[in-house]
């Protein structure tokens, strides 16, 4: 009788408790990094900060090339919802990857060849920073979503 109660006991708990095919730490570690790129996405608050009235050039691009990483992200992400087996990640795209980096020296290197108010110059750098630290969190997504599919490949 023992036998056939732990049995049931151990069948119960097998049938009540949820299995992702991920593992936990990975989960937990795609939602950090997601949550970190809102974090600073909701940091653009600066722009109303610092009375900005128009978006220069490099910042448009900035936000573009986010939204088509992104966009290529969101497709394989999608895939998890309901835990379904992940297939692999979309290729790497060198010139997306390497766009940030360009439009970051692009960027502070016009911003302080150009611009001779300090006010202006303080201002752009920040937001340039923090574009460039959102863009650095969508690559370090992009490289968990990678490991994460190359792991249970």
């Amino acid at each position: 009788m023992n036998a056939t109660r732990r049995l049931i006991r151990s069948t119960t708990l097998v049938n009540s408790t949820f299995i992702t095919p991920l593992d936990q730490e990975d989960i937990l570690l795609l939602a950090s990094s997601l949550d970190d790129i809102v974090d600073l996405a909701e940091r653009r608050d600066k722009i109303d900060l610092y009375r900005i009235q128009t978006i220069s050039d490099p910042a448009s691009r900035w936000v573009s090339s986010s939204r088509k990483r992104a966009s290529r992200s969101r497709r394989h992400w999608n895939q998890l919802e309901g835990f379904h087996a992940a297939e692999a990640p979309p290729a790497r795209d060198t010139p997306v990857e390497n766009e940030g980096d360009r439009l970051t020296r692009t960027a502070i290197g016009d911003l302080f060849s150009t611009v001779s108010d300090a006010a202006e110059l303080v201002k752009w750098k920040d937001v340039y920073d923090l574009l460039e630290a959102t863009m650095d969190s969508c690559e370090h997504a992009a490289n968990v979503d990678e490991t994460i599919a190359i792991k249970n490949a």
